[in-house]
């Protein structure tokens, strides 16, 4: 088995991609599908880049350390936002909570109205908090 070491900020740079100019004359895929797409890449970019820094490093004396059966459910994204609004990192847990919202609503609401701009900048602002190095 090879273990590749992933660079979760990549999503953030496929969630510009598909946002930016709405690129369905070189994908081949509609607006909507590449905006719903962008949004999802730009939670999951800042959620995973959260997570691995609270894991990291020590926030006010504590570490983020799920229990393993916690890692593994839907409920680590509560935990995740729930330890950076315990950590008094509010900016943090708002933005990540508005863009997990915003990413359920682009997965299972058709009729949702996309506000890619407001994903993306809320997502790059996480990423920085997080000590990551990103070029718009």
């Amino acid at each position: 088995m090879i273990v590749v070491s992933w660079n979760w900020s990549e999503y953030y740079h496929i969630a510009r991609f598909l946002c930016s100019d709405c690129q369905g004359d070189k994908t081949g895929f509609s607006k909507d599908a590449e905006i719903r797409c962008g949004i999802s890449r730009a939670y999951y970019a800042a959620f995973h880049v959260a997570m691995d820094y609270a894991m990291k490093n020590t926030i006010e004396n504590t570490r983020f350390n799920p229990k393993p059966e916690e890692a593994k459910s839907a409920d680590i994204h509560k935990l995740v936002i729930q330890y950076y609004h315990d950590k008094h990192k509010d900016a943090i847990a708002q933005k990540l909570g508005m863009l997990r919202d915003w990413r359920n609503d682009c997965d299972y609401h058709p009729e949702y109205n996309h506000f890619y701009e407001g994903a993306l900048s809320r997502s790059v602002y996480i990423l920085r908090e997080c000590g990551e190095e990103i070029i718009d």
